[in-house]
């Protein structure tokens, strides 16, 4: 059984704008995909929490924050743009139950997550208390990833605790720049020059590449898996090489990746489109929109040890993150533009995503042995599941995981076979074992 509150909101401010390129970024992503990409958390409540409590939440997030009030309309000439209300009304949406909660609370969030958000009519938020036998115990929330990332939700978050306790009143005026804002500076002659600098970078990169190299041969297979493989291994090694190294584990992790692939594929040089958040960028870490993007990396690992190739990897990065600024229209432009002047496969489509937040090896913690990082690979576990959709060739996340690196490979079955997943994530832990023992071995065979 279900309840629906109707809450009535009021901001400062409404208007009409074009699209930020971090949302372009990611609604081009949903449109070829076709898959939500919503984000939905489920949390635990405290005993006691009371129904109007949660009501005041929703509601200060949707007065305070434009992307809370925020719809799409296509315009004449056919482009998206969003239209941020001043005032409405939101619906929170409270399930009675008598069985699990914690169960109900899942099954909400799977609802929330398999089903599409209304971008034209329905607010980018919806949550949803679990009731049992009359007491609140969870919330589950989802954000629609057009107007949020992970980031912004934090922003939020944070500004929510940090609310006066007597009054519920936000601490002062919000800091970061609003979408309409940043959208105002992206069409700006600064925002363009900007756009202009990194595809410039862009197209150099793509010029550069050897026309007819070798790509991943495609299989006649239609179906698109999703393999997670948490590797206890993976992670000991990377310890053991940023101690060796005085590296990142993101370089180290990354340049294991990178091998594995082109050693699997043979796709050398070979390029990765990095996503890239861009709250380093002075005046964005506060930002309540999304601002993340791809930058290309281009890695040429012939001659290389795995040293190098991990020396490589710091320099590409550092510049490919600082091009992954750009408007997503021009930069599809152009790469068509490549792409039909060269008459070649520019091997676009590989894309790796670093969410991991425990980066740094452990204080204090002493290197691990070759014998036990070898003892741990037979710890590792993999777990699969179909894909209903895959719009690029293979994708994939690195996250936490518990005394491991959780590798998540996606792959378009045009691309990648489930037998080639397996091998690229089990290569990737053997290279970085292997390197472990000895980071001046060659990366690539001779």
């Amino acid at each position: 059984m279900a309840e629906t509150i109707v809450i009535r909101f009021e901001g400062e401010d409404s208007g009409v704008c074009e699209l930020t390129w971090g949302q372009r970024h990611i609604w081009d992503w949903i449109e070829t995909s076709g898959a939500p990409l919503s984000m939905t958390v489920v949390r635990a409540l405290d005993d006691g929490t009371k129904v109007d409590e949660i009501a005041e939440v929703l509601r200060f997030f949707m007065n305070r924050y434009q992307a809370m009030r925020t719809t799409l309309r296509i315009d004449a000439d056919g482009r998206p743009r969003q239209v941020i209300a001043r005032s409405g009304e939101v619906a929170l949406e409270v399930v009675d139950t008598d069985t699990d909660p914690a169960a109900t609370a899942d099954s909400v969030a799977a609802r929330h997550q398999a089903t599409h958000f209304n971008y034209f009519h329905e607010w980018p938020v919806r949550m949803t208390l679990v009731r049992h036998r009359g007491a609140l115990t969870h919330v589950v929330t989802t954000l629609c990833h057009l107007v949020f990332d992970a980031a912004a939700a934090m922003v939020m978050f944070a500004d929510l605790v940090e609310r006066d306790a007597g009054t519920g009143q936000a601490k002062g005026p919000i800091t970061g720049m609003t979408p309409m804002e940043l959208a105002a500076w992206q069409c700006s002659p600064a925002g363009l020059r900007q756009s202009d600098a990194a595809l410039r970078y862009w197209e150099a990169q793509l010029r550069a590449l050897p026309v007819g190299r070798t790509a991943a041969a495609a299989t006649d297979a239609i179906e698109h898996w999703q393999l997670v493989y948490d590797s206890p291994a993976l992670a000991l090694a990377a310890h053991s090489i940023v101690d060796q190294l005085a590296a990142d584990t993101s370089s180290v992790l990354l340049a294991a990746y990178a091998v594995a692939l082109a050693r699997v594929t043979g796709r050398n040089p070979g390029t990765l489109e990095l996503i890239v958040s861009n709250r380093f960028r002075p005046g964005y870490g506060d930002i309540a929109s999304p601002v993340n993007q791809t930058g290309l990396c281009v890695l040429d690992l012939a001659g290389l040890s795995f040293q190098g190739a991990v020396e490589l990897v710091r320099r590409r990065t550092f510049t490919a993150y600082k091009h992954a600024y750009f408007d997503p229209a021009r930069q599809q432009d152009m790469i068509a533009r490549v792409t039909s002047e060269r008459g070649a496969d520019l091997g676009l489509g590989y894309f790796v995503n670093d969410r991991r937040t425990q980066t740094a090896r452990p204080a204090g913690a002493p290197r691990p042995t070759g014998a036990e990082i070898r003892a741990a690979r037979e710890r590792g576990a993999i777990r699969w599941h179909r894909l209903e959709a895959m719009n690029k060739r293979v994708m994939v996340y690195f996250d936490d995981a518990t005394d491991a690196v959780s590798i998540m490979l996606h792959a378009n079955g045009r691309y990648a076979s489930r037998a080639t997943m397996d091998t690229l994530v089990r290569e990737m832990e053997a290279v970085a074992v292997a390197a472990a023992d000895d980071p001046g071995a060659p990366a690539l065979s001779t």
